[in-house]
């Protein structure tokens, strides 16, 4: 499941993103409802906002619940611990 800063430098045309998302090759590829709605509201106007839906719908869309989004941030915690950054301490 791709974040949002992943998905903002895939749509961005980023070589490297790219490169990263083709190695994936047929696996699939998702995005959770609150990346798509990020994503959305960085759109400027309605015609990037076309744009862009048309680009996030090549994602299959991930509904989360409650224990995904605490399992997450379980594991988003456990990593800054384990990395040394206290961003999210």
């Amino acid at each position: 499941m791709l974040d949002s800063d992943v998905l903002i430098e895939i749509l961005r045309g980023r070589p490297e993103a790219g490169q990263w998302l083709t190695g994936l090759d047929n696996q699939i590829v998702g995005i959770s409802v609150l990346t798509r709605m990020e994503i959305l509201q960085g759109a400027r106007n309605r015609q990037e906002q076309t744009i862009v839906i048309a680009q996030l719908n090549r994602y299959e869309l991930v509904l989360l619940d409650a224990g995904d989004a605490i399992q997450a941030l379980k594991e988003s915690v456990a990593d800054c611990r384990v990395s040394g950054r206290g961003d999210a301490q």
